[in-house]
């Protein structure tokens, strides 16, 4: 028999977690966007003083591979 009140459990996690993973990475394309370009000095290396915009596109980015990573640990560990 099908355990419809397990199935829904399963199928309303998913939904949530595909919404949240896709938003999370959304956002942090829209931070990246926003962030103004690096540039480069005489010496070659990279300046910007202003990193406010890299730093909540760094949080969703590692908030998505944490999500995706605990996923698949989770998965993994019930076979």
């Amino acid at each position: 028999m099908i355990e419809w009140g397990t199935l829904g459990v399963v199928v309303l996690t998913s939904l949530v977690a595909g919404v949240v993973i896709v938003t999370l990475f959304a956002l942090g394309i829209v931070s990246l966007s926003k962030a103004p370009p690096l540039r480069a000095r005489n010496d070659g290396k990279a300046e910007d003083g202003r990193p406010g915009w890299y730093v909540p596109a760094v949080a969703c980015f590692l908030a998505c591979a944490a999500a995706i990573v605990y996923g698949v640990v989770v998965m993994l560990s019930k076979g």
